[in-house]
């Protein structure tokens, strides 16, 4: 028995967080940092704090330094913010865990964390020949490689909003990556290792009912197999258990 369940056709799943597992993975935004930028991320740290690494959790993809980089990393598990080429080591008040969400903010006039204010009477960056990186920088190494669960990464010019970022994986060959609300895009690893991520306990979609396509996702619920089936911009589940190949 085939039934119809939906008039659209998800082409991306929203996870509850994607992350790297190797290097080098990473998000370029393809924004260039400046006096005009401001940033916020919400990750979690998931592995053990390694003395000598310089995991990213934003990077300019310029070398270090250049005075335009804007970077925000964990440098002997002190909280670390680069700012047009002054370094700033946050430790007070902040602990390098891996059991809690946290999330930064940093723009040219402020840089918080959870919400608090560390920094303030920030200097203008010149605008930048460089993009913003998510999870890495400009020297796409092991030492640099974010290893974080990315929740949620947003990007304003001035007071306009120009990346809206949500973690997803899309469906039509399950590669995992940000989803840019702003302006429908989706963008994946830019580097030679990907992301993997989680999915939510509800799962949510995001849809698109122009496609028109056939193809189908095998998935497994209680032992059997089942079809879920796109067909010309309608849904069906199929309960009959597939022939296993």
């Amino acid at each position: 028995m085939i039934q119809k369940i939906s008039s659209q056709i998800p082409k991306y799943e929203i996870l509850e967080e994607i992350h790297a597992t190797s290097y080098p993975a990473y998000i370029n935004t393809e924004i260039k940092s400046g006096y005009n930028i401001s940033i916020e991320v919400k990750y979690k740290n998931v592995e053990q704090f390694e003395s000598g690494t310089y995991r990213r959790i934003f990077s300019t993809d310029a070398e270090w330094n250049d005075r335009r980089t804007l970077a925000v990393n964990y440098n002997d598990s002190k909280l670390e913010v680069k700012f047009i080429g002054e370094i700033t080591a946050i430790s007070s008040g902040v602990l390098y865990d891996t059991t809690s969400e946290h999330t930064v903010y940093l723009s040219s006039e402020y840089f918080k964390y959870d919400g608090k204010t560390y920094m303030t009477h920030m200097k203008s960056v010149r605008t930048s020949l460089y993009d913003i990186l998510i999870a890495q920088s400009f020297y796409k190494s092991s030492l640099d490689q974010g290893y974080y669960n990315y929740y949620y990464v947003k990007i304003w010019d001035n007071d306009t909003l120009v990346r809206d970022y949500v973690p997803v994986k899309r469906l039509s060959d399950n590669k995992y990556g940000l989803y840019d609300y702003v302006n429908d895009t989706f963008y994946s690893s830019a580097g030679t290792a990907e992301f993997t991520g989680t999915s939510k306990a509800e799962p949510e979609y995001i849809y698109d009912n122009q496609e028109q396509t056939l193809y189908v996702n095998d998935i497994i619920i209680n032992g059997d197999h089942i079809n879920r089936i796109y067909l010309n911009g309608e849904v069906y589940w199929g309960n009959e258990p597939a022939q296993a190949q």
